[in-house]
């Protein structure tokens, strides 16, 4: 008798685990939320008899709207869109006298991916825009400062906490070569984390 109130027991609290474990990582339907980004870039180049090298480090914060489908129970598909709210100000690292503003204007993304145990594993192509600006006009290697469309693509990681989750990315940027530059190098990435609730 013992033994099968144990055993209804113990089966009873694997169930209650199971299905909060389903809840939480559901997964599926519309999420909307905001993510810190850390944005590098790193270029050099020529325009004319001049050369210059550009480096800055600038944060910045997204809002990211989407939404995912989870199929067949551990497989995810799904899409998102980023927005920059806002964009910090940096110093060129290469002259110090430029004051730079730079980050995503925006960014559209297909995702796809591997659940978990609640967590996401998946991975992020995507393409986006980039606006990037002085303090002051026509200041040197203003011509390696990134402005226009860029390929991205990186991987993700998602934790699903109930109707929340917490992220944590790593996005390579490929922007293509600035008119009248020559001999142009480029190494742009941002790191970012933040958190989406999901509806």
């Amino acid at each position: 008798m013992h033994n099968l109130i144990g055993l209804a027991f113990a089966a009873s609290i694997a169930t209650s685990g199971l299905a909060a474990a389903q809840a939480a990582g559901a997964w599926t339907g519309g999420f909307g939320g905001l993510q810190w980004n850390a944005f590098s870039c790193d270029s050099e180049g020529g325009n004319g008899v001049l050369a210059e090298e550009f480096e800055s480090r600038v944060g910045n914060i997204n809002g990211v709207p989407g939404y995912d489908w989870r199929l067949y129970n551990s497989f995810l598909f799904g899409g998102e869109a980023g927005v920059v709210l806002h964009s910090g100000k940096a110093e060129n690292k290469g002259n110090s006298d430029v004051k730079c503003k730079i980050g995503s204007g925006y960014y559209l993304r297909p995702r796809a991916g591997y659940v978990v145990d609640g967590a996401l594993l998946c991975g992020l192509p995507g393409y986006g825009s980039c606006e990037g600006g002085h303090s002051v006009d026509n200041e040197r290697s203003e011509f390696l400062l990134p402005d226009g469309r860029a390929v991205e693509y990186g991987i993700g990681v998602e934790q699903s906490l109930m109707d929340w989750s917490l992220r944590a990315e790593y996005v390579i940027l490929d922007f293509s070569s600035p008119d009248d530059v020559a001999d142009f190098e480029s190494s742009s990435s941002k790191f970012g984390v933040g958190g989406v609730y999901r509806f």
